[in-house]
């Protein structure tokens, strides 16, 4: 897996879309689930970009309500990613939003889902092959 982090509008589509331009998009700001994740290797060999993590955590979140099981549960699709592109062959580009650098919100609500994805953000570059963090407009290579 390829992991590709910035904030809003730092130049992360732009990079995947320089770094890998035929592929397939999954997109929570499309409306997309990620259940649905598996269906878009269908042609083979293309990479599959995932994006709007944070989008879909804030709904299980709203479902699930306890942090911990929401924790769990991005952590094992993220484990079932990087099992599935080792069997596939087939690329797997994640794009996660990096949230507040630094900054604490005030409302608890929002101080969990900043958590969550923080810590989900982890669990993905632990799994990635390689990190991007780009930063207006600019990328740099972490892993």
């Amino acid at each position: 897996m390829q992991l590709v982090v910035g904030g809003a509008y730092s130049g992360k589509r732009k990079f995947v879309n320089r770094e890998f331009p035929d592929c397939q998009w999954l997109s929570a700001y499309e409306n997309q689930s990620l259940d649905q994740w598996k269906l878009k290797f269908k042609t083979a060999g293309l990479p599959v970009v995932i994006e709007g993590w944070e989008v879909w955590i804030r709904e299980e979140r709203e479902k699930a309500g306890e942090l911990e099981s929401v924790r769990n549960h991005f952590e094992s699709i993220l484990s079932d990613m990087h099992q599935f592109e080792k069997q596939t062959c087939q690329p797997i580009i994640l794009i996660m939003l990096e949230m507040g650098r630094g900054v604490v919100p005030m409302a608890k609500g929002d101080r969990a889902w900043r958590d969550l994805s923080g810590w989900i953000l982890q669990a993905a570059a632990d799994k990635a092959e390689s990190v991007h963090y780009c930063w207006h407009g600019l990328s740099r290579k972490l892993k």
